[in-house]
Parts: C-alpha cells; sequence; structure tokens
C-alpha cells in the first residue's frame, strides 16, 4: 500500500508502506510530518501511522486477519488518531461547506508569507517579521512586500555598525517574496490537520509578476537616491553654514575683526584706526535708519517694528581699500530677493559714508561683508569707489553668497600701511 507525507506544505510521495518504519529511523521521515494513504479520512500525524503500521504487520504476522498479508498491511487507526481536530469534515461533497475563508484562499492557490523590515534610531537597528500575510491566488505579493520594503530602505542604514547589513539582508528578503509560512499560519487559525488538508490541496499560485520580479532593483534606485539626496543636502548645508578652515594673507586678521562683531551687544563699530572708526559709526548710522523704515516692517511684522535694533560694524581702512563688515539683525528671516535688496542699499550707503568722510578717491577698492548672528558671512559685495554713484555706475564687480565668501575678503585685511588717524 502507499502513502504520501506532507512536509511544511510540501506533498512527497508515493512511498511504500512496509517501508515506512524503515524510512523512519534512516531519518527520511520527520516528527511533524503529516501522512495520507488510501482509506484515510484525512492526513493523520506520523507517529499514530507507523504505530498503526507496526500494529498492522504485527496482526499480519500472526494471521489474525486472512484478508491481510505482510506485504501489504491494512491500517487500523487508533479511536485517538481518528479524531484528530476538524479531520472529518473533508471528508465528501459536503466538507467543502465548512472551510474558512484562509482554507479555500490556500486550497485555490493562496499563501500566506512573511516578510522582513528593519528601522534604526541614532546607533540603535530594530529588526523583525511582519505578521503572516495572506495573498490571494493571484497575487504575486509585490505591493505587500513594497509596504515592508519602502520604510526598511530609508530608515533602516542608519545604526551602526548592523543598520547597513539588516537593511539589505531585509530588502533581499523582501525582493525574493518573502518566506512562504502557509502550514504554519493556518495551523494556528484551524488546527495542523485541517491547515495539512488545505495544503494538500494547494495549487499553485500566480507566479511573480514584473514588479515583483523589479523590486530589489526599485529599492537599490531608492536607496541611492536616497544617500544621493542626504549627501546634496548636507554639501548644500555645508557650503552655506559651515565656513572653510583656510591660512593665508589676511585671514588671521580677517577672523579677528569677525570675532568683534560677534561678541558685540549692541550697536557698536569698530575699525583698524580712527579714521576707520568714523567710517563704521557713519555706514553704520546710515544703514540703521534705512533698514528700520524700509526692511524691518517687512521682515518682521509691523506688530514688531516698534522694537529696537542693533547693528555692529567693522571697517578695515587702508592706503588703497576700505571694508564694511556689517552684523544685520533677523537677516534668517529675509528670502532672497530681500537680501540682494538689502545688499545693494548697503553697497550705496557704503559709497556715500566714504564720500562723506572724504576716504572715497578714484582706485580706491571697496568691499562689504553682510552676515547675521552666525559668523558665515552671508553675502559679500566687491568692487570699485564711485564718487558720481547711480544705477548704471555702481561700482560692484562681482558678489558671492553664503559660506565660502569670505575668501574674497582675505586679502582686504592683510597688513600694509595704513593712513595715519
Amino acid at each position: 500500500m502507499e502513502f504520501f507525507v506532507l512536509r511544511r506544505g510540501n506533498k512527497l510521495g508515493p512511498f511504500q508502506a512496509e517501508n515506512a518504519r524503515e524510512m523512519s529511523r534512516a531519518g527520511e521521515l520527520k516528527v511533524g510530518d503529516l501522512v495520507f494513504y488510501d482509506g484515510a479520512d484525512g492526513w493523520v500525524p506520523l507517529p499514530g501511522f507507523l504505530q498503526a503500521v507496526a500494529d498492522a504487520e504485527k496482526a499480519a504476522e500472526q494471521g489474525e486477519s486472512a484478508s491481510e498479508t505482510p506485504d501489504s498491511p491494512q491500517i487500523m487507526l487508533s479511536k485517538e488518531s481518528e479524531e484528530l481536530p476538524g479531520q472529518q469534515e473533508f471528508g465528501g461533497e459536503s466538507g467543502t461547506r465548512t472551510l474558512s475563508r484562509e482554507e479555500r484562499e490556500v486550497s485555490e492557490g493562496g499563501r500566506f508569507v512573511q516578510y522582513q523590515y528593519c528601522w534604526s534610531f541614532l546607533f540603535v537597528t530594530f529588526r523583525r517579521k511582519s505578521r503572516y500575510v495572506l495573498l490571494a491566488s493571484g497575487d504575486d505579493g509585490f505591493w505587500s512586500a513594497l509596504k515592508f520594503s519602502v520604510p526598511t530602505a530609508l530608515f533602516g542604514w542608519w545604526g551602526i555598525p548592523f543598520g547597513p547589513f539588516w537593511t539589505i539582508g531585509a530588502l533581499r528578503h523582501n525582493a525574493r517574496g518573502g518566506v512562504d509560512v502557509t502550514l504554519d499560519a493556518l495551523t494556528t487559525r484551524v488546527g495542523r490537520a485541517r491547515a495539512a488538508s488545505a495544503c494538500a490541496r494547494h495549487s499553485d499560485g500566480a507566479a511573480p509578476g514584473p514588479l515583483q520580479r523589479s523590486l530589489g532593483l526599485m529599492m537599490a534606485t531608492l536607496s541611492i537616491a536616497l544617500f544621493l539626496g542626504i549627501g546634496w543636502g548636507a554639501a548644500n548645508f555645508a557650503r552655506d553654514n559651515i565656513d572653510p578652515k583656510v591660512s593665508g594673507p589676511g585671514a588671521a586678521e580677517f577672523e579677528k575683526a569677525n570675532g568683534q562683531l560677534t561678541e558685540a551687544a549692541e550697536n557698536t563699530m569698530y575699525g583698524n584706526n580712527a579714521k576707520a572708526i568714523e567710517l563704521a559709526y557713519s555706514f553704520s548710522t546710515a544703514f540703521k535708519e534705512y533698514f528700520e523704515k524700509e526692511m524691518l516692517a517687512r521682515v518682521v511684522g509691523k506688530e514688531n517694528a516698534t522694537n529696537e535694533v542693533f547693528f555692529s560694524t567693522f571697517c578695515e581702512l587702508h592706503l588703497d581699500r576700505c571694508v564694511f563688515l556689517v552684523r544685520v539683525p533677523h537677516l534668517k528671516k529675509m528670502n532672497t530677493r530681500e537680501k540682494e535688496k538689502l545688499g545693494d542699499n548697503a553697497w550705496k550707503l557704503a559709497q556715500k559714508a566714504a564720500t562723506d568722510s572724504n576716504a572715497g578717491f578714484s582706485g580706491l577698492r571697496l568691499a562689504l561683508g553682510i552676515r547675521g548672528y552666525s559668523p558665515v558671512m552671508d553675502q559679500v559685495v566687491m568692487g570699485d569707489y564711485v564718487r558720481d554713484f547711480s544705477k548704471k555706475e555702481t561700482g560692484i564687480k562681482s558678489r558671492s553668497f553664503r559660506a565660502g565668501s569670505k575668501l574674497k575678503l582675505f586679502p582686504q585685511f592683510r597688513p600694509d600701511e595704513t593712513p595715519e588717524p
């Protein structure tokens, strides 16, 4: 007599009943296997089947039944084996009406699948298995796999050292369709015998479609795009907010002057000599008046425009060049267009300060650095002094923004002969 074995949803066989005990001793049959044979009402546990085979062979040897032969023993299950949960429900046409939704889905080609996902928080990475996901017979699992793969690709990398390894493992696992846990999942719902019977009637489900086959490539592309985006954002942040550490002529003098603006508490004017301080005062007074009249209400709102604002200015004056550094309040609240307008008017006022103080002359190089409370220069304007300033003749030769723009100011601070006060 032949029998079949159901192991983790896979049907094996047929095998000969007289070889069952030898196969068990050789390890070819496992304790968790279920067995089906001709005349059985359903799948039965292996131990009960082996015991029934042993009893049948013993009865045959003793000649207890003339219809039995040693080569083809008639297996009689014990009462305990006959009363497996739900076993009798699968016999005959009426049994199908008692199947649960999950059993019907599995019988029609559905399956339970388990995916992996992980996420990281600071230096800690968490890896988890998903709940059992029931896929219908026509579902290749792409959308279910995608649901666990996208969060993993976004949030799994960042833990050190396990984040990258577990993220790659989870994405690879999901791209392969997860792991089939149909027998285990169904067993928790309807019992092992009914689960085994449903798995035995299981037909082939949907083959992986083009989306499922390309899931690995999708997640790789998403991860690369994520890293490129983060790298681009970090580079822009560093460019805009982190000044490069550069040494050279004038670098130390510039950093010292810029540091004075950082430490200044209220309206304070600095300079490298008395004439420079006079220029700083003239420029700062005019610039503060313009800012309060034209910019403050627009930037902070009319209700806050009555609050006093404080400027700090430094002027570096040499025989052939003049530099203004100014710290402007509320600079972060301004948009790009407002900052450009602010720079244009500050440049105009710097030209006027040089003219009013009789420091301007043809050939004088002029520079202007604008910053907020951060020591990073937000805007640097370079050019020449123009006595007859106009919209067409401003003297501006270049304008640069954010971190790194300070490099253009270094040469303007290099030590050399300065005019006497």
